[in-house]
């Protein structure tokens, strides 16, 4: 407990959570707590927490509190729900109860709370925080519930006041009583393994019981009622009121007694917890909790310290988290507090915090996503190394003394095996079921969750391809365990053993090297691929291998199912049914297969395409049906075979396999329906009788398929037949046994069964058997049985009859006296050849000693000994070629040595020779060669003879004969891949030239390096003068030191760059060590350091620098690594480096001054002052003055604090340091700010600093510097009166020299003459104050303010004094006191004066008011001096108050038009917006910015202003006419065009009709144009038809848009479209190019428009300067016209409508004008649907316009929408 750390706001308050950290010092466990406390429920009363609980897995924590609610937090404590607990029945009240015990299921889904109302609830929570908590179950008591514990899932015991323990089982919600006694239950406690637990009773007994014997036992009785009681794996601990701690053993026997009441401080025990390995308990009392830990080397408890905590008060409950992490503790002020138990922390990978809370238990967190996992040594072994290993770093090692723990971390499944650690093992962690260790090639397979060694086996196979282990993945028929692994023995031969047993279950040898296998899920089926890439199928069952496919990229069972994926090529194969490997799915694809993913709903195979991945679906229906089937789900299996097949699937194999997995488990139906599937009707019919005897058999037995006849038909289904036998024989069932073979046809067994059992018609059997023979044509059979029976010419008739006369041969010449009827020879004879069984002819005619025919017999029968025997003795001269025909046919079949000897006897000695040669027979073949005179055929057997000397290493004769053979080249390139090189060279230059060999010695190299056949390529490489290409050959391969070697021998000038750039490649390999060899042999020894510190290898770039680069750098070193360690290590590297105080130096150097004051915190608090004051330097530099202030206060220099303020002139907080720490440099501070006070001329604060300085010298010497005289004069007389008459006689003669006296002359006389009255004299005496009397101005306008006061005083009613008082406000402005002049002037009253001289000093306030209420004819002045003064200031806020179109214009000139045009907008004025939006737009235009030009109309307005008009059909024309335009401008000038003909319509001026005219069809142009966009993505035959028209109908206003640009969208439209189309698309087409011939010659006449006549197309149109398309679309309208004219088929002429004019006309002959159709923009003959408005559609197309709009909804569809309501000022129903 030395390291607890208590975590929390010590006063939870569920309410509101909120946590905090303390930490309490290891040398001090005495924490106050009265900061902390807080109420926890708002109340006065006691609040006692009266339960805590945990969940199993360490994710919920429960806490009930005084106020009869239970909350809930996660496993970060922060508060997740709360709820309240209810009485047992309503009426009771809700305070009628308390809520005394709480308890996590096993599973951690449900919590019990126990109450004193004799009620029991269970609440299901779930799993997560988002299901809604329900009461599953509710056990009525009969006392009040004490107590809790929830052992296993089903067994929840409850402790009860009456003395009761019980029993409740979730499952039943039912309860018994394990025992009673006369005692109340004051606490129950279970064991760590939750086999046992004792209960405490009133009376102070204990009661052990035990689950396995289910007995229970009074072990003792204790001192007083043990309320505290533990139950741990060394006995039991139990505490209570008196303070004492008594160790049990399970029998009762005191063990220990801990006696605490000698601590005055003690109160007695209140609550008690185990952690959970049982090795550690605490105890709870008043203010304090107490630890007791369990000592294996003493075998007994020891105590813990005591961790005190004021103010807590008492301990009302407790609680262990699972992890042991951490303990909880509640109040009864309602307070909890979470303490942490951490022994030891450390940080593993820089991503896993290992935290030890026992020396057994340890907790991985990841800090990254803050997931854990617990690691514990169920035997309580210490743990002494922990690793987290696997490619996702999934899996948690830890050792102990003789046990390794292995922990899955995302199933938080754990396995602890015994192990004897070498430190060698290897851990193989890519199996997510199985770990396998090797170690000293043996390979153990641990399953996870399980405490033992699956088993074990030895191979030097060592890859995890070419092992696959399948421990219980799955469930299998019959169940039992399932334990197999399959490996190589070697490259050729895979066993599979089953680890249960130790036993091979069999061994699988293939013909070439297997480079992968892998098990199927229950090992039943194992997939193998060998390196030809060929991948194979075996069946353990029957030990049969299947060939699947020639060629494998990729394979891989699918989860949790038996079929496979694999890749072939483009082809990605899968087999749904492995049963049948011919039955494949090929699915053609582009890339290769990453991977195979499977969930709940779906498979899929993830293929890498390209740049992206792709997915392809797999038949889940197929997948599921392997798994139903192993499942016996076979129902499920019929659904998705019926499904299958209605996709017309092909599932024939697997009704197969359904089928027979039916009958295995007597599920007949199934086996029906499976047969019913593959139409096998007999079968059908079949089982369709044995279900009838079954639910016959059901009458009289329960279950029909007992029924004997029914397991024997199932038997013979089966083609068990002897089983089938057996049942009948068991029940005395003879007849139905024989008919049963019978009816099979298997006569035999029926004859022989009806001999063994004496059957009474066995003759009559056998007759029948003998009559089915003949009828069935069953000749061989009948001819059988009459050999048997002694009859052979009857057998030789009927083995002819039945075409076998080779058994009638065989009769034949076994019968001597048969052989001799030639004529039944003759007979047997012809049938055998005419069977071609010559062999057996031959030797029938040679017993006949027809010697001729055997001989031909024997030759076709190619049976050449027989036939040499017969030639040997009647026909000599055909052995010859009997041998010649023998050898050939021996050649023909492989077997070439023994055809030697027979061309030898047939004197052939060329083939002879050759097959000598296939023989391999060299010293035969050479002897052969030798005599041979066939030059051609020497050749050729030279060669060969030069290949075997070649493949011995014979390379001499090897040559000899490549030469004789004519083939040198083959003689080069064998001395080549010999190494050999001279022998090649001398060959190669021999009999191909220099030239040729250098060239093919170089190929010859480059292919050496290819094979990786290094020094070999070297030597060539050099041996040819290009060593550059050897060294780049190294460098391309890795090998360095050959590299570096070669480098150094021919370009010693470059041994360090090449060291240097493959340092920098190892280092991107993060081989540091390499790369630290080859910076070191650079002798960059600087690069080397770099490197291991940018990688945070410490120790290594300390030991560089050390050895390499002087103390200087490996100190800088030692500093930056321990300033990456921090802390307490930080401190004791340096120490032990010897340099803590210069790496406190440095860090200040550096400015790193966290780092420098906690290396003086932890180590060095001498330097604590130096690094204070350096950081109070650097915030001086900084400028955060008050925080370099407090550093130079606490380092002892506060007189730099002071100097620092002095320097910055901050003379306040100068002075205020100076008086609080250094009063001394108090003086040097009122200089300062008086010098301060000197340059800012404020002489005052001169005078008042100085003076506090008590430096009055240095103010008179100021003054005089400043002759400032009269103050110098008053100083001295104050301060100095001894200096008075030096000084006035000083003051006489300046006066004199500097004539300054005659202007303070005639201030004095001017005060003179006003003190007696004499005003006027007083004027002109200070009016005199000019210059050159003084040239001080502030004394001339004194004068002057004084003279005028005089004036306006005293004169202001004369003449006189009016012009002089306008003299003197002139002169004042002059001199600047304009304000002074004014009020002079308004105080003579005059006003006009007194404003010029106010606005002259920018007074505008005051003139403004003084023109207003005195000379309003001068306000217009006042204002227009505002104005300008505005203007030049470009005071635009200000100026817009006094003159709006001004600001409005300089906003313009500064181009902030969006100012500008609010500013207008805000008047209120329409004519003065239109002008400056007109302006702007226009702007836009100019500068191609259309859309904005078009947006800021419609923020602004486009109002029905003349002078815009233009604008409009600027922008218009420029939007429309352009090649690529987008919807959304389009749109925005079509509603903008809108508002517009809105506002023309609303206009109070009358506008021509014309004018309106163009802008409503501009309108209709863009409603067009817009409709025609949102059409676009759609296509069928209506909306196709409909943009037609819409291209057509545009043609209409050819003289708005430009017409090459409209002409030829709707000639282009038209011949898209075809049919009878194509004559207008000519018609437009070719207008086209005469519009464009027009445009090019700038002749307007030379287009004739006849064609429209009698339409609404315009006739006379403009023309743009250029042609709208690109000269290759111009070409292609050209070619397109061209090929069209000589088609007599197409006519040049407009399709005409039921009107008889053209079909795209608003008018008709008669002028009668038609509406148009807002849809597609043609006529509307009849029957027009009115929108509103004026407004028209066509039914059908308005029909389909709809449709189109629902059935492919876009944003654009629905703006048309909008605007047509809009449009149509009415709200349009859209819906079909």
């Amino acid at each position: 407990m030395r390291r607890i750390q208590l975590i929390g706001d010590l006063g939870i308050n569920f309410k509101d959570l909120d946590f905090g950290a303390i930490i309490v010092p290891k040398d001090h466990v005495d924490v106050a707590l009265d900061g902390y406390l807080r109420d926890l429920f708002d109340m006065d009363e006691v609040a006692k927490v009266r339960a805590i609980a945990v969940s199993p897995n360490n994710r919920k924590l429960a806490v009930a509190a005084a106020d009869l609610s239970v909350s809930l937090f996660d496993e970060k404590l922060q508060r997740r729900d709360k709820f309240a607990t209810k009485p047992v029945d309503s009426k009771f009240g809700k305070k009628s109860y308390l809520v005394t015990a709480l308890a996590f299921s096993p599973d951690s889904t449900k919590l019990a709370i126990g109450q004193t109302d004799n009620i029991v609830f269970v609440y299901r929570l779930g799993e997560t925080w988002e299901e809604k908590k329900v009461i599953c179950n509710k056990f009525a008591q009969s006392a009040p519930v004490t107590a809790l514990i929830w052992p296993e899932e089903n067994r929840l015991i409850i402790g009860l006041t009456d003395g009761k323990v019980r029993y409740a089982s979730v499952h039943s919600n039912k309860c018994s009583t394990i025992y009673k006694t006369d005692a109340g239950i004051v606490a129950l406690a279970q064991s760590p393994n939750r086999r046992s637990f004792v209960s405490g009773h009133e009376d102070a007994a204990i009661i052990l019981f035990s689950f396995d014997t289910r007995t229970q036992a009074k072990i003792c009785i204790h001192t007083t009622p043990p309320v505290c009681l533990v139950l741990s794996n060394f006995g039991i601990l139990a505490s209570g009121a008196d303070k004492r701690i008594v160790s049990y053993n399970e029998q009762g026997r005191i063990l220990q007694e801990f006696d605490c009441s000698r601590d005055s401080k003690e109160r007695g025990f209140t609550a008690a917890v185990l952690d959970p390995t049982g090795y550690n308990a605490v105890f709870g009392s008043f203010d304090r909790i107490k630890l007791m830990s369990w000592s294996q080397r003493r075998g007994a408890w020891d105590e813990g310290q005591v961790l005190t905590m004021r103010n807590f008060y008492v301990v009302s409950a407790m609680a262990w988290k699972p992890d042991g992490s951490t303990v909880l503790c509640g109040n009864i002020s309602g307070m909890v507090i979470a303490i942490d138990c951490a022994l030891k922390r450390s940080l593993i990978k820089n991503q896993f915090e290992t935290t030890f809370v026992s020396p057994s238990q340890v907790i991985v967190r990841d800090i990254n996503t803050d997931a854990r996992c617990v690691v514990r040594s169920n035997k309580g072994l210490s743990i002494t190394d922990i690793r987290v290993m696997g490619r996702t770093s999934r899996y948690v090692i830890a050792y102990t003394a003789s046990t390794l723990v292995l922990v899955d971390r995302e199933t938080e499944k754990s396995s602890e095996i015994p192990w004897e650690s070498g430190g060698n093992e290897k851990f193989y962690l890519d199996n997510e079921n199985v770990c396998m260790i090797i170690n000293a090639g043996e390979i153990s397979f641990i399953e996870y969750g399980r405490d033992d060694i699956a088993g074990w086996i030895r191979t030097e196979r060592l890859s995890p391809h070419l092992i696959s282990a399948r421990l219980n993945e799955r469930k299998v028929r019959g169940g039992g365990e399932l334990r197999r692994v399959a490996y190589l023995l070697d490259a050729h031969t895979i066993a599979i053993v089953d680890l249960a047993s130790g036993n091979q279950l069999c061994q699988l040898d293939h013909g070439n090297t297997i480079d992968w296998l892998e098990l199927n899920e229950t090992a039943s089926k194992l997939l193998y691929r060998d390196v030809r890439s060929s991948l194979f199928l075996f069946d353990v069952a029957s030990e049969k291998s299947m060939n699947m496919i020639n060629f494998c990229s990729y394979v891989q069972w699918v989860p949790k199912s038996d079929v496979v994926v694999a890749q072939s090529g483009d082809q990605l194969c899968v087999w749904y049914n492995t049963d049948h490997v011919e039955q494949v799915t090929q699915i053609p694809i582009q890339g290769d297969v990453d991977m195979v993913l499977r969930d709940n709903n779906r498979t899929e195979v993830q293929v890498q395409e390209a740049n992206a991945k792709v997915a392809y679906e797999l038949d889940s229906a197929m997948i599921e049906f392997g798994t139903a089937i192993e499942d016996l789900d076979l129902s499920r299996a019929v659904v998705f075979l019926e499904e299958s097949e209605r996709e017309n699937v092909d599932v024939s194999a697997m009704w197969r396999q359904l089928a027979t997995v039916a009958l295995e488990e007597g599920n007949l139906l199934i086996a029906q329906r499976a047969y019913a599937g593959l139409k096998d009707i007999s079968r059908v019919k079949y089982l369709e009788e044995t279900i009838r005897i079954t639910e016959e058999a059901a009458k009289t037995i329960p279950d029909g398929t007992q029924h004997y006849k029914v397991r024997a038909r199932l038997a013979v289904m089966r083609k068990n037949f002897k089983e089938a036998e057996r049942i009948y024989l068991e029940q005395n069932s003879v007849q139905e046994a024989i008919e049963m073979y019978q009816k099979l046809h298997r006569w035999e067994a029926a004859i022989e069964l009806a001999r063994a059992t004496n059957y009474a018609d066995l003759d009559k059997l056998q007759s029948q058997y003998y009559r089915n023979l003949y009828e069935t044509g069953q000749e061989e059979k009948a001819a059988e049985i009459k050999e048997k029976e002694g009859d052979p010419m009857a057998a030789i008739d009927l083995f002819l009859k039945s075409n076998q006369p080779a058994h009638a041969a065989r009769i034949l010449l076994e019968n001597d006296r048969l052989a001799n009827d030639e004529a039944l020879v003759e007979k047997v004879g012809l049938s055998l050849v005419q069977n071609e069984i010559f062999d057996k002819a031959g030797e029938l005619f040679e017993s006949a000693k027809q010697f001729q025919r055997a001989l031909e017999s024997y030759r076709k029968g190619k049976a050449f000994n027989k036939a040499i025997q017969v030639a040997r003795f009647s026909f000599p001269e055909e052995v010859v070629k009997l041998e010649e025909e023998w050898g050939d046919d021996l050649y023909s079949s492989g077997k070439y040595e023994a055809a030697v000897s027979h061309f030898l006897e047939a004197g052939n000695s060329v083939k002879a020779c050759d097959a000598a040669i296939k023989a391999k027979e060299w010293d035969k073949a050479l002897q052969i060669l030798n005599v041979l005179n066939d030059s051609e055929a020497c050749a050729r057997f030279n060669y060969a003879f030069a290949e075997h000397f070649e493949t011995t290493g014979d390379y001499e004769q090897a040559e000899k004969y490549f030469i004789e053979a004519g083939k040198p080249k083959e003689a080069i390139e064998m001395y080549n891949k010999a190494s050999r090189w001279a022998d090649a060279y001398k060959l190669a230059v021999e009999f191909l030239g220099a030239d040729q060999t250098r060239d093919m010695y170089l190929e010859k190299a480059d292919e050496l390096e290819t094979n990786g056949r290094f020094k070999e390529a070297e030597d060539l490489y050099v041996e040819l003068g290009e060593p550059q290409r050897a060294i780049g050959m190294y460098k391309n391969a890795g090998h360095n030191e050959d590299m570096i070697r070669l480098v150094g021998k021919y370009h010693g000038d470059r041994v360090e760059e090449a060291h240097m750039q493959l340092a920098d490649e190892l280092r991107a390999k993060n081989d540091f060590q390499g790369a630290e060899e080859q910076y070191l042999n650079a002798g960059d020894w600087k690069s080397a350091i770099k490197m291991y510190s940018e990688e945070k290898q410490w120790p290594d770039a300390y030991r560089v620098a050390k050895a390499y680069a002087g103390n200087d750098i490996s100190e800088y070193v030692s500093y930056h690594w321990a300033k990456d360690l921090g802390g307490d290590s930080a401190v004791k590297l340096l120490q032990r480096h010897g340099m803590l105080d210069t790496a406190i130096d440095m860090a200040t150097d550096k400015k790193d001054f966290d780092f420098g004051f906690e290396l003086c915190r932890l180590g060095a608090k001498h330097k604590t002052q130096d690094v204070q004051a350096k950081y109070a330097m650097q915030l001086e530099d900084d400028g955060e003055y008050g925080k370099a202030e407090e550093f130079f206060v606490l380092a002892n220099k506060p007189k730099e604090a002071v100097l620092m303020y002095m320097h910055n002139q901050d003379w306040d907080n100068a002075e205020r340091v100076a008086n609080e720490h250094v009063r001394d440099v108090l003086v040097d501070v009122y200089i300062g700010r008086a010098r301060t006070a000197m340059e800012q001329g404020d002489h005052e604060k001169v005078e008042s600093y100085l003076l506090r300085a008590n430096q009055v010298d240095l103010i008179i010497q100021y003054y005089i510097q400043r002759e400032r005289w009269p103050d110098v004069l008053r100083i001295a007389k104050e301060y100095k009166p001894d200096q008075l008459e030096e000084l006035q006689n000083q003051f006489d003669d300046y006066q004199l020299k500097t004539g300054a006296k005659g202007a303070q002359s005639y201030m004095a006389q001017g005060r003179d003459w006003e003190a007696q009255g004499d005003f006027r004299r007083a004027i002109e005496t200070y009016l005199k104050v000019e210059e050159p009397a003084t040239n001080d101005p502030n004394l001339i306008a004194e004068a002057h303010r004084r003279a005028g006061e005089l004036v306006a005083k005293n004169m202001a009613d004369q003449e006189a004094g009016a012009a002089l008082l306008e003299q003197i406000g002139e002169r004042l402005v002059e001199l600047g006191e304009g304000r002074d002049a004014g009020e002079l002037l308004l105080l003579g009253n005059r006003p006009k004066a007194a404003i010029r001289a106010l606005v002259s000093c920018m007074e505008w306030a005051k003139a403004k008011r003084i023109a207003s209420e005195l000379e309003p004819d001068m306000e217009a002045y006042v204002d227009e001096a505002y104005r300008d003064f505005l203007k030049n200031q470009g005071r635009i806020g200000d100026l817009i108050d006094v003159d709006v179109i001004s600001a409005i214009d300089i906003l313009v000139e500064r181009g902030n038009w969006e100012k500008a045009l609010e500013t207008a907008k805000q008047q209120n004025h329409p004519a003065l917006l239109d002008k400056y939006v007109a302006a702007y737009v226009s702007n836009l235009i100019t500068e191609m910015r259309l859309f904005d030009a078009v947006k800021t109309f419609e923020k602004y307005g486009a109002s029905a202003n003349r002078s815009n008009f233009n604008v409009y059909k600027q922008l218009i024309d420029e939007i429309v006419n352009q090649r690529e335009v987008n919807y959304d401008i389009l749109s925005a000038l079509r509603n903008m065009l809108h508002s517009l003909n809105d506002n023309i319509m609303k206009s109070e001026d009358v506008i021509e009709p014309e004018i309106v005219q163009v802008f409503t069809k501009y309108e209709h142009i863009l409603h067009f144009m817009t409709l025609q966009f949102a059409l676009k993505p759609v296509s069928s035959a209506e909306v196709d038809r409909i943009k037609l028209h819409l291209s057509v109908a545009m043609v209409r206003y050819i003289d708005m848009i430009q017409p090459d640009k409209i002409l030829y969208e709707a000639g282009v439209a038209c011949r898209n479209f075809g049919g009878k189309y194509e004559n207008l698309a000519f018609v437009f087409l070719n207008h086209y190019l005469d519009v464009v011939d027009a445009i090019e010659d700038n002749d307007p006449s030379a287009v004739d428009n006849s064609i429209f006549d009698g339409t609404d197309i315009p006739i006379q149109f403009g023309l743009p300067n250029s042609r709208f398309l690109t000269e290759e679309e111009h070409e292609d309208v050209k070619e397109w016209v061209l090929a069209v004219s000589v088609d007599r088929s197409v006519s040049k002429e407009l399709p005409v409508d039921t009107r008889g004019v053209y079909e795209g006309s608003l008018v008709d002959s008669e002028g009668k004008e038609y509406p148009i159709c807002l849809i597609s923009g043609y006529p509307i003959l009849s029957n027009p649907k009115p929108l509103g408005n004026g407004k028209f559609v066509d039914p059908a197309n308005w029909q389909s316009f709809v449709t189109v709009s629902k059935t492919n909804p876009s944003d654009q569809l629905f703006d048309v929408q909008q605007f047509l309501g809009k449009w149509a000022n009415a709200h349009l129903n859209f819906s079909l």
